[in-house]
């Protein structure tokens, strides 16, 4: 039986998505060439390698997309642009308005690390940098970011929950976004997840890279991150948070099953999804060797996994973000699904791509971003980060951060190319 027909009966019988789904059909029926089949064929494709999970009211089709029946997922729609024809024209080619997710660094601060608690530097910058945007400017940020209709708002560092007023910057996110806290576990004891819900919180994204205690804590940098992390999922999960796990997959845990092992203990202790992340030739984890970058058969690999455990229902819900940013697909994110903003305020395609196109602070984000998407506004099945990298020398590309007005040239291969998997079936092609 396929694993999603209970769930799906449940949504079926939803009267918000029924009417919603029909809202949905009517706009784009003013397009001669839209066909409705075609809208089927390119959801169920969607669906046929999911999980679909039910979180208290929610239903979650990955902590990648906001879940299904709640305001925030109307900016999956909300944000293509255009009105009447030419809604399902710019749909079918992907165009965006306005991103649906948008992280953004609260605190460079981090457990156990000299910046965190050193206050003697003279660099008055530099220590603003560490301790995080005020929260003043972090509401009004998030507003702006509300406003532009973003159904995803996601806050990382560092390690967030070392700010004492995270509760009250969530407080100020309405229900047009879910959010995340993005965390190594530190701090997350159950009364801090409890108030956390209580003020908001969606979900909570914890890193765990590793089943072996001490090489958890070399590879997350402190002592101790191994049971914070443990403990941390536990509590998230006690607080009725929608609870992730996030882990870098090395060629390493590919190998011999142990990818297999850790995912099947995630499960173990609790966890809802684990998010599988590729190595990037760049990132907040800092800059690897070439040779750490996964070849074209390991990504496969990697993707399989995503297709192989969510039809499992002895293992926890999988998502790898290569699958969903895959040819297949939705094609690579930056800008125009996900948008990144460091703790200075500086805006990114994306967190691995080492180019931002403003500081939000000095422009508003809305313009700032507009300006920036006109360098993606095709999407392509090619990681954007990965495709910059083949292009340059190695020592140029570790040049960061650089602040640019549009692509550089050779990084223009980005935008334009064959659409990916989701967006022909949309338009009734085949792949």
């Amino acid at each position: 039986m396929n694993i999603n027909i209970p769930v799906l009966i449940k949504m079926a019988c939803n009267p918000s998505l029924i009417k919603k789904a029909w809202q949905i059909h009517g706009l784009l029926s003013e397009n001669e060439e839209y066909k409705l089949g075609n809208l089927i064929r390119s959801i169920h494709y969607v669906l046929r390698n999911e999980r679909i999970l039910q979180h208290q009211d929610t239903f979650v089709l990955s902590s990648f997309i906001p879940p299904i029946n709640t305001r925030a997922f109307n900016s999956l729609f909300e944000g293509i642009p255009g009105s009447g024809s030419n809604l399902f024209e710019n749909l079918a080619k992907g165009k965006r308005k306005s991103p649906v997710s948008v992280n953004i660094d609260v605190t460079s601060r981090y457990p156990n690390s000299r910046d965190s608690n050193d206050d003697s530097s003279s660099d008055d910058g530099k220590k603003e940098f560490i301790n995080g945007m005020k929260k003043e400017s972090l509401v009004y940020l998030i507003n702006e970011i509300q406003d532009m209709g973003v159904g995803i708002i996601g806050l990382t560092g560092g390690e967030p929950l070392l700010r004492n007023d995270l509760e009250e910057i969530i407080q100020n996110i309405d229900d047009r976004s879910v959010a995340y806290v993005y965390s190594t576990g530190y701090g997350l004891t159950s009364q801090r997840a409890r108030e956390l819900k209580s003020a908001g919180l969606y979900g909570m994204v914890i890193d765990f890279q590793s089943m072996k205690e001490n090489e958890h804590n070399e590879k997350m940098g402190f002592n101790g991150a191994y049971y914070y992390a443990i403990n941390a999922i536990e509590n998230s999960k006690k607080a009725d948070l929608y609870t992730v796990s996030r882990t870098l997959c090395s060629r390493e845990l590919l190998k011999e099953g142990k990818i297999k092992e850790l995912i099947k203990f995630l499960g173990e202790n609790g966890v809802d999804e684990v998010r599988l992340m590729e190595p990037k030739p760049f990132g907040r984890s800092g800059r690897i060797s070439q040779d750490e970058l996964l070849t074209e058969d390991e990504r496969r690999e990697l993707i399989e996994l995503h297709i192989l455990y969510n039809k499992d229902a002895s293992f926890p819900k999988v998502s790898v973000c290569s699958y969903f940013e895959s040819q297949e697909m939705f094609g690579c994110g930056a800008a125009g699904y996900y948008s990144f903003i460091d703790g200075r305020g500086d805006l990114y395609p994306c967190d691995f791509i080492p180019f931002n196109f403003g500081n939000v602070f000095e422009t508003p984000v809305k313009a700032l971003w507009k300006k920036m998407y006109r360098s993606f506004e095709e999407p392509t099945g090619h990681c954007c980060s990965q495709t910059y990298f083949n292009q340059r020398e190695h020592d140029k590309f570790l040049q960061y951060p650089q602040r640019v007005k549009t692509l550089p040239e050779n990084c223009k291969l980005c935008n334009g190319q064959v659409l990916p998997g989701f967006y022909k079936i949309l338009k009734g092609d085949r792949i």
